[in-house]
């Protein structure tokens, strides 16, 4: 999908399984660009162009980058990616990380089969302390 348009070069965002690290595709005539970014902090550095030996003079790549890093640009490519469940999963498992909460798939997986059983084991009454009804 299109996000936007540079000085003639087109912005855009495929939205295939193909998106993991987050980027965008800037193609120009003999060429064709990936910027990855991040959704923590909005930074934006060239990944790759293809074919090499085509690429375009350093200067205009800088002022792509430059260019995708509005908030504009950004803000649709976020939304465009947030409809992909996969890079939605590689986001919400970046920022956890970040954060330092996140439940992987083998805790969910041992939550799952502890509530099947009846859930978390109830604690044992302390002498002369009652426990709330239903604990």
């Amino acid at each position: 999908m299109k996000v936007g348009a540079y000085k003639g070069y087109v912005i855009s965002v495929f939205l295939r399984d193909e998106h993991c690290p987050p980027h965008v595709h800037v193609r120009g005539k003999e060429w064709d660009a990936r910027f990855r970014f991040s959704f923590l902090n909005g930074d934006v550095e060239l990944w790759d162009i293809e074919p090499e030996r085509r690429q375009p003079p350093t200067a205009v790549m800088k002022e792509i980058r430059e260019a995708i890093m509005q908030r504009h640009y950004l803000a649709r490519v976020r939304s465009l990616i947030a409809t992909s469940q996969p890079l939605m999963a590689l986001a919400a498992s970046l920022v956890a990380s970040r954060n330092g909460r996140k439940s992987s798939a083998a805790k969910s997986a041992a939550a799952r089969a502890n509530g099947k059983k009846g859930g978390r084991p109830r604690k044992k009454e302390e002498e002369g302390v009652e426990l709330p009804p239903g604990q």
